[in-house]
């Protein structure tokens, strides 16, 4: 599905102007206008959790750590295989691409989501680490580097396919190349009421991660199904042998 400017039920990619985007920050620096709307956002949270009355909990589009998780470890396996004759080796293999796929929610700790980690730029660079330093998580660095770059890309993928209220409207998919934000505008994943303490709130996230794990355990169960068996530990040797047919 090709990225448009518009659609009639909400754009599917809108270009926000620099004052909201932030497109002329320094890469690292917290975007103002992000921050605000959080602060906003928390602020509307504390309120619904006094009174009670209003629709519950402050939106957020991000879907949930395991349905990142979930996806980081299809999205590994499909290309790097499955170390499903080993345990210790298989638990180190999702461990590594469920926290790839987790992995660029850390923005979170300098208030910036949604920014480049959230972009194929970003997954580039977690491909070139984990092929530097071999990765158990497949065979040979070129798969190191392909399993690694695909569990991450699938964050701003999943977070493109959920609802978000939060301007700017959507992920830095394409960064470097572009600090413009993009959304597909498909509601595939529902969103995270963050009110810690209300009943609402925590089942429609209940709700929520049920959705994610129907959506999403499938496809894991397909590619464990479908993928080849690897030894990862070969993956640290000097020469690397080609990959299991």
């Amino acid at each position: 599905m090709a990225l448009s400017a518009t659609s009639a039920r909400r754009p599917l990619c809108r270009f926000s102007n620099a004052a909201v985007t932030g497109r002329d920050t320094p890469l690292g620096r917290p975007q103002v206008e992000k921050s605000r709307s959080r602060e906003v956002e928390k602020s509307r949270s504390r309120e619904v959790e006094k009174s009670g009355s209003r629709e519950v909990g402050t939106l957020d589009s991000l879907p949930t750590p395991i349905g990142h998780g979930l996806a980081g470890v299809a999205a590994g396996w499909s290309i790097g295989g499955v170390a499903r004759e080993h345990r210790r080796q298989l638990v180190t293999q999702v461990a590594i691409l469920a926290a790839l796929g987790m992995g660029a929610d850390l923005d979170l700790l300098i208030h910036w989501h949604s920014g480049p980690t959230h972009s194929l730029g970003a997954a580039a660079i977690a491909a070139g680490a984990a092929a530097l330093w071999r990765w158990p998580i497949a065979r040979t660095r070129w798969l190191i580097a392909a399993a690694a770059c695909a569990a991450w890309a699938t964050h701003p993928l999943l977070d493109s396919l959920a609802p978000d209220t939060s301007p700017p409207i959507g992920v830095m998919a394409f960064w470097p190349l572009t600090s413009q934000y993009f959304i597909t505008g498909l509601d595939v994943f529902m969103p995270i009421w963050r009110a810690p303490g209300n009943l609402k709130a925590i089942a429609h996230d209940l709700v929520a991660v049920v959705r994610e794990i129907a959506i999403l355990a499938p496809i894991v169960h397909l590619t464990w199904k479908t993928g080849r068996t690897v030894n990862v530990e070969k993956s640290r040797s000097r020469d690397d042998p080609p990959p299991i047919a």
